[in-house]
């Protein structure tokens, strides 16, 4: 069986960037494969905001990358009525009006890129994740009976019309409306009633009985809330865990990953007190927010989803984007969310060729950019069944472990990624490494998804790297 290592811009044994001939005291990494931590089914994207069919850009995502799971929008804006007499007449969920859909879906490229990606998902057997950022016209009043049935209509077409069973539904985060805004006791309200409405009215019909839909806890704009002091935004989630009627129409937890800054370089103590604001960028905060919603989800046994996941959620142009130096923050989140996150999935923002986050630099007919290469490393180089394991890092110099176990063809397999986020050649030991034989597989500045010549032996649990 041939393992994998995976390095990220790092300087070891087999393969040196530049020139640099320094050596170094080896950092010491441990790994310890009986702990098991997590599962992780893999890397998907947000498909939200582009026009009509699959674009060149999502339809490469989707051919290159392994792609486990889509979130997709739903623009109630759109879909929903403009008015009490509009709805009176079309949005009936007791006998649904496919042809006022259709027609609908027709005259609008947005309705019909939600529906397209969201079939092939259903061929492709994986999970769909539904949000909406801009309420309809009709109804204005966010909690009603009104607002469940507008949305429920859409699930029921997509499942009728294309045969999509849509896995989750949440409002974008709502926590700091973007652009619906919920207090944490509206968004149980919401979860509640929804959960409620759809039950007792749509799954309640044999044709739609099948139906899976859950809500998202959550959802939010990132792991903490930097307007309101700390610790309290964390009870946004406090609501609805401590009511089992919310609860049981809760199918994952979600949190985005938004930081603006270094998420894994800041020092590790807070630097506020009191009623002081959270500053943005800090990785204290990030690192805790994110260790405490993953502690949610394990404590409900919910899957924990990094839903959009990136450095700047709010970057007001494409400029910059597609550097080097923006791709180590990006990685930051990557490997920050695995390690302090643990999740079930991790989705990135976005896989849409025409938005300013694309993957792909467009003044370079559309070739990838180092984040693509990071993820495609991290989402396709992956076990199957893979579980997150026991890994240490090193905070100076800053170097991160994360590993996976899994199997193929009924044998064990270990993938293990490396980052090294400092800023010079780093030498590294690593004990507790299942012996075995290590492929190994570079990304840096000058190399993307490098697969090196020799294959790298490990005896004794001792892998040292410089």
């Amino acid at each position: 069986m041939v393992n994998k290592l995976l390095v990220f811009f790092f300087f070891f044994l087999i393969t040196y960037l530049g020139n640099s001939t320094t050596i170094l005291a080896a950092t010491q990494l441990t790994l310890t494969p009986a702990n098991e931590l997590y599962n992780f089914s893999g890397w998907g994207g947000n498909i939200c905001w582009g026009n009509g069919d699959l674009d060149t850009g999502s339809v490469r995502y989707f051919n290159e990358l392994d792609v486990k799971i889509v979130r997709l929008r739903l623009a109630l804006n759109f879909w929903g009525p403009s008015d009490q007499n509009s709805f009176n007449t079309h949005y009936s969920v007791s006998n649904l009006d496919l042809t006022y859909f259709d027609n609908l879906v027709r005259n609008n490229p947005q309705l019909q890129q939600t529906l397209n990606v969201a079939k092939r998902a259903k061929t492709l057997n994986i999970p769909i994740i539904l949000s909406s950022w801009d309420p309809p016209a009709y109804p204005t009043d966010k909690l009603s009976v009104e607002m469940h049935q507008v949305i429920s209509t859409f699930i029921m077409y997509a499942y009728e019309r294309y045969g999509a069973n849509i896995d989750y539904y949440s409002f974008n985060e709502a926590d700091i409306g973007i652009n619906v805004l919920f207090s944490k006791e509206e968004h149980r309200d919401f979860i509640k009633g929804f959960g409620n409405f759809f039950k007792n009215n749509v799954k309640s019909q044999s044709k739609y009985q099948n139906l899976k839909t859950k809500l998202l806890l959550g959802d939010v704009g990132k792991p903490f809330v930097f307007r309101n002091p700390w610790p309290d935004y964390n009870k946004y989630w406090e609501p609805t865990i401590n009511d089992p009627q919310a609860m049981s129409y809760v199918g994952a937890v979600s949190v985005h990953t938004y930081n603006k800054g270094d998420a894994l370089l800041y020092p590790d103590q807070p630097n506020i007190s009191g009623g002081n604001e959270v500053p943005i960028s800090n990785g204290y905060y990030w690192r805790e927010g994110l260790k405490w919603w993953s502690q949610v989800a394990k404590d409900h046994n919910l899957p924990l989803i990094l839903a959009e996941v990136g450095t700047d959620g709010s970057a007001p142009s494409e400029s910059g984007l597609h550097t080097w130096d923006y791709a180590l923050k990006d990685l930051q989140t990557y490997i920050g969310g695995l390690y302090y996150g643990q999740p079930e999935s991790m989705l990135y923002w976005s896989y849409i060729e025409n938005n300013r986050y694309s993957l792909y630099d467009s003044a370079n007919n559309l070739t990838p950019d180092s984040r693509f290469w990071f993820i495609k490393q991290l989402g396709n180089i992956l076990p199957n069944h893979a579980k997150g394991i026991q890994t240490t890092i090193s905070k100076d110099p800053p170097i991160y472990l994360v590993a996976f176990k899994g199997d193929l063809n009924g044998q064990t397999q270990y993938v293990l990624h490396l980052a090294n986020f400092s800023s010079t050649d780093q030498a590294v030991s690593l004990a507790g490494v299942p012996t075995g034989t290590y492929e190994g597989l570079k990304t840096s500045q000058t190399e993307k998804f490098k697969c090196l010549s020799n294959l790298i032996p490990v005896s004794g649990q001792l892998l040292n790297l410089t």
